[in-house]
């Protein structure tokens, strides 16, 4: 009789806890058209013990401790990507998890290209005269490409 009261305080007392995380922002599976949209990220945590931290992931990857985040799509190629959120006990381990899938449409290696040519050309600019002569002058050294933001980006080497 003793045996199954002290198997039964010790299951009382025990504190078994089931870790839940929903992403509410965004709310369903979604796709960002615009070139320079953010993906606002926002989860919620039912309870989170000491010592338990919580994450954002992008394809598996880390791209914000804590419950949000903002992701730029300008960073990120035309394709579907998968977006989590974690919560890890002490040990970087997993306890829960809730998964979205966002997609981004928009073509924006083609802005990339464009914004890092121009930066380029900006910083050929700036540079003194005669450093400019002797980059005309070495044959292995080109200057870079004139720029800017109305030039198609077909046309950019």
């Amino acid at each position: 009789m003793f045996k199954y009261l002290f198997v039964l305080a010790g299951v009382m007392s025990s504190s078994v806890w089931a870790y839940d995380i929903t992403i509410t922002e965004p709310s369903v599976d979604r796709a960002y058209h615009k070139l320079l949209q953010n993906i606002e990220v926002v989860a919620e945590v039912d309870y989170l013990p000491q010592g338990y931290t919580t994450a954002i992931l992008l394809n598996g990857r880390v791209v914000a401790d804590g419950l949000t985040a903002s992701i730029p799509t300008q960073d990120l190629d035309p394709n579907a990507y998968q977006l989590s959120a974690i919560i890890m006990d002490k040990n970087a381990k997993t306890v829960a998890k809730d998964e979205k899938m966002v997609y981004v449409i928009h073509k924006a290696t083609l802005a990339h290209k464009k914004q890092n040519a121009i930066k380029v050309r900006e910083a050929y600019d700036a540079l003194p005269w005669h450093k400019k002569l002797a980059i005309g002058l070495n044959p292995n050294v080109q200057a870079p490409q004139k720029v800017d933001e109305q030039t198609p980006t077909w046309q950019i080497k």
